[in-house]
């Protein structure tokens, strides 16, 4: 079993509130686990109306699979339109 973790900070603009921020974050969480099966949950930068750091993890019987989930997700995260990737580490366990 293997394990690979990843963590990064969203630039979002424009954002005026918490509320708005919230709904941003909670909308690409969902559509993160629906569509790669990783578990993500916001792990920084709570009262921060224009930036959120979020960690994701996901697991498989090899390094390369759960690797390939986070690097699945990365892509999906840089194409984001309601948010900017400015920086992330990825690592395995």
């Amino acid at each position: 079993m293997n394990v690979a973790v990843l963590q990064f900070r969203l630039r979002i603009d424009g954002c005026g509130s918490l509320k708005e921020k919230r709904r941003i974050v909670k909308s690409l969480k969902d559509r993160a686990r629906q569509r790669f099966n990783v578990s993500i949950a916001e792990v920084d930068d709570h009262d921060i109306w224009g930036s959120a750091v979020l960690g994701a993890s996901s697991v498989g019987v090899d390094a390369g699979s759960a690797e390939g989930s986070l690097r699945a997700l990365l892509k999906f995260v840089e194409e984001y339109r309601d948010a900017s990737l400015e920086d992330h580490q990825l690592e395995i366990l």
